[in-house]
């Protein structure tokens, strides 16, 4: 019986993670393992990549983004639908704020039938679940949110680490 296909995407916010650390690697991984452990098998050739891409200032969705060319293959109809898209967590997808999230990224690959699944939870995110659990689009749009806050509260100790750097 042949394995069902995942494709993954992983995502790193500087050039110095991209270069070093177990970041992307680490995500490719993990994504791996998880698929190997629950029937899947990895599609190599729809790999999914953003080293050194913000996602709380929306690089990896910009035109050039691996993300952003995942969105328009979904868009297009190109990802059968079931898709399974394996992500870290959801901070992989986005750190923007949630309403821009949800619209901008989450929404258009669960309607063209993208199921996202977080491997460092096992959460999965479809349109049938979404519809008919409650509590799951809370919990995602509570994850979206405390995505976008790690965002902004790292962006103030690195400005606060540069003002205390130059005041001394």
């Amino acid at each position: 019986m042949a394995l069902r296909k995942a494709i993954s995407y992983d995502r790193v916010s500087g050039a110095n993670q991209a270069k070093k650390g177990r970041g992307l690697d680490g995500q490719a991984m993990d994504a791996d393992t998880w698929a190997a452990a629950n029937g899947y098998e990895l599609d190599t050739e729809l790999r999914f990549s953003d080293p050194g891409k913000s996602a709380s200032k929306g690089h990896h969705i910009a035109e050039g983004g691996a993300l952003r060319r995942l969105l328009d293959m979904a868009g297009k109809g190109q990802l059968p639908p079931g898709t399974v898209l394996l992500v870290e967590a959801i901070d992989r997808l986005s750190r923007l704020e949630p309403l821009d999230a949800l619209t901008e990224i989450f929404s258009p690959l669960i309607k063209a039938g993208v199921r996202i699944v977080t491997v460092e939870d096992g959460a999965t995110y479809d349109r049938e679940r979404l519809q008919t659990d409650p509590s799951c689009l809370l919990v995602l749009t509570i994850k979206i949110q405390e995505a976008a806050r790690f965002s902004e509260r790292l962006a103030r100790r690195q400005r606060r680490r540069w003002k205390q750097d130059r005041e001394t």
